[in-house]
């Protein structure tokens, strides 16, 4: 079931993103560009688009960072959908460790304040011109 959900949710957001381009709306792409053809596709639909300008914001985090901040996650979303506690074996889990993620509002994985500083890194965007 999972596998079917993901690829649907996936699918949605490419047309989404693909109707938006097309309206030459801003937007912001929010994944990983390690997957292949993912980087020559988006930089091929914004060309296309006419957008001319392009921020990229790379977050770099170990496998073991990565892997308690998916699982935290995971179990959070578990509980609000259950309601139900967490289970003892996730309570016992070590917090994730900050990263630059942290500083980043709202990214998914950010367990801190975010800088209210006027340096503070802004969301990858796209803007057409």
């Amino acid at each position: 079931m999972a596998g079917l959900v993901h690829h649907e949710s996936t699918r949605l957001i490419d047309q989404i993103r693909r109707i938006c381009i097309a309206q030459r709306e801003n937007i912001v792409v929010e994944g990983t560009l390690s997957w292949r053809g993912q980087a020559p596709r988006l930089v091929t639909e914004l060309a296309q688009g006419d957008y001319q300008r392009v921020e990229v914001i790379a977050i770099d985090a170990d496998r073991t960072t990565c892997h308690e901040q998916a699982l935290a996650r995971w179990w959070r979303g578990r509980r609000r959908w259950v309601g139900a506690p967490i289970c003892s074996a996730a309570a016992s889990l070590p917090r994730p460790r900050s990263t630059s993620a942290s500083r980043i509002p709202n990214f998914p994985g950010a367990h801190s304040t975010p800088s209210s500083s006027p340096n503070s890194p802004q969301r990858p965007s796209a803007t057409p011109t």
